[in-house]
């Protein structure tokens, strides 16, 4: 678009000087037969053309600085779809209910559920299905769901040609631990956790793009006791669980990387980068070409 402005302006600029020649020659003309000519009226299409390339620049470089918000924009695009009649499926919908039928097809199809979390797919399973208590190592049945969602999710991705991210989180109950080669709910956690994430890089997906956390017991589904005090037994059972949270990759190169811990830790900034490391290629240019472009416009003012 730049380009095609520059263009613009230089053809009007050519054309103005060819019209300011013909002027002055008519102008000679006829002051020797005693006529006069008044200013040339397409001296306007210069300064509008200076103008378009100022605005032009100015948005360039408002779009570099903002950044999308995608849930908003799904957001955004679901009203006004509804709002004209239309039908809306959001990514995470559709996600979803892919997700869904893969967890169908495995044994396991009662220990795990899927739901639709902010900007993806959060996949919930029962902490028995991959873990024996107090430990982080992952059993044999788990390990072959594990490696048939992972299998699923890594052609899909090929086949979108659109990178996923992964946010393992690790959750345990409230009882302390008492024995075992974890000293806290914390270690155990994160352990698990790390577990899971290796089983996707062993299917072949990017380090990058994946994320492990321990929550220990901070965050229930449920509360573990009961009003006499003493434990729930379905409480802790449910409260001990994996999630395995999915999101489409929006931005591989800045957002990408680290957008996976920004989103499950509530939009906590986890990495900040300069300006100068954040200001688009080829911005400077575009921005000293307005400033040009203005300070012509000033020249041509005051030369009126």
């Amino acid at each position: 678009m730049i380009k095609a402005i520059l263009g613009l302006k230089k053809k009007l600029g050519a054309a103005h000087e060819h019209g300011e020649e013909h002027h002055y020659r008519h102008h000679d003309s006829g002051a020797h037969a005693g006529g006069s000519h008044g200013d040339d009226e397409s001296n306007w299409l210069v300064s509008y053309a200076d103008m378009m390339t100022l605005l032009c620049g100015f948005f360039i470089m408002l779009f570099s600085m903002s950044k999308l918000d995608e849930p908003q924009f799904e957001r955004v695009k679901q009203s006004v779809a509804e709002h004209f009649g239309g039908e809306f499926k959001s990514p995470a919908q559709d996600l979803s209910k892919w997700v869904t039928q893969i967890i169908q097809d495995t044994p396991l199809k009662g220990e795990a559920s899927v739901e639709v979390s902010e900007g993806g797919v959060a996949i919930i399973f029962k902490s028995q299905v991959f873990f024996e208590t107090l430990s982080a190592e992952i059993t044999e049945s788990g390990r072959r769901v594990l490696g048939e969602l992972a299998a699923a999710l890594r052609e899909r991705e090929q086949f979108e040609k659109r990178a996923f991210r992964f946010v393992v989180e690790g959750h345990t109950d409230s009882r302390p631990v008492l024995s075992g080669s974890f000293p806290t709910n914390w270690e155990l956690s994160s352990a698990r956790a790390s577990r899971v994430v290796r089983v996707f890089l062993d299917s072949g997906f990017d380090p990058r793009t994946m994320a492990a956390l321990g929550y220990a017991d901070t965050r229930p589904l449920k509360e573990a006791r009961q009003p006499d005090g003493s434990w729930d037994d379905a409480a802790l059972a449910e409260n001990r669980r994996v999630v395995i949270r999915v999101f489409h990759e929006h931005d591989p190169e800045q957002q990408g990387r680290q957008q996976p811990a920004k989103l499950a830790l509530q939009g906590e900034e986890v990495a900040s980068r300069s300006p100068a490391e954040e200001q688009p290629k080829g911005l400077t240019s575009e921005l000293e070409a307005a400033r040009h472009s203005a300070e012509r416009i000033r020249e041509a003012l005051k030369s009126e």
